[in-house]
């Protein structure tokens, strides 16, 4: 594996977690919280969040060498690398909650693990690389 390929993923289970985190305890995991918060900046800044770590999830899919890609197919790397046009309604050109919910909540974990796998098989250590930030971490040693 590419070093650079490596270090993208690192950062790619690093958003998953976040909107884990997010999804969890501002959404406390249901849809219609997330669907029906109140519009105040206190509410709409966790969604904002989500979306803004969707759009960095998809990012890292499109900086992946091909060859990551080629060997691993078992992640749809392009459906993630057009995560816009899910959570985005073609039509309308508006925010649709219920695919943003399925993304955040049932596809993202699945890539999350299967990205950690890769990670495992290259660097049985990586959760320690995961974890090297300032945002709690699953991964993070606990004293």
């Amino acid at each position: 594996m590419l070093e650079l390929d490596y270090k993208i993923l690192v950062h790619f289970v690093r958003y998953a977690e976040q909107i884990e985190y997010f999804t969890n305890n501002h959404f406390k995991g249901k849809l219609e919280v997330f669907r029906n918060r109140p519009r105040t900046p206190r509410v709409t800044m966790p969604k904002a969040v989500c979306l803004l770590f969707t759009y960095k999830l998809s990012t890292c899919a499109e900086h992946l060498s091909e060859e990551l890609k080629n060997i691993h197919p078992e992640v749809p790397w392009e459906k993630i690398a057009n995560l816009r046009q899910t959570i985005i309604t073609r039509e309308e050109g508006f925010f649709n909650p219920e695919a943003a919910w399925e993304v955040l909540t049932v596809d993202i974990p699945a890539w999350d693990k299967a990205c950690c796998s890769i990670l495992a098989a290259h660097n049985p250590n990586f959760g320690e690389d995961v974890a090297k930030n300032h945002y709690p971490s699953r991964f993070a040693k606990k004293d």
